[in-house]
């Protein structure tokens, strides 16, 4: 599991890094766009409860 974690912090990091750049380097807009899609927030459910 410590793999998988440490591959999720660093991709994080990446998109952060795309974020803050992709105005400033020709063509980083797109990667940008297309890391938004695949780093999209899931919609919180609230789980029913059970009676």
């Amino acid at each position: 599991m410590a793999v998988n974690s440490d591959a999720v912090a660093g991709a994080l990091e990446i998109h952060q890094a795309v974020k803050l750049n992709k105005d400033r380097v020709p063509g980083l807009n797109v990667v940008a766009e297309e890391m938004a899609a695949f780093f999209r927030k899931a919609q919180r459910r609230i789980p029913a409860r059970a009676v």
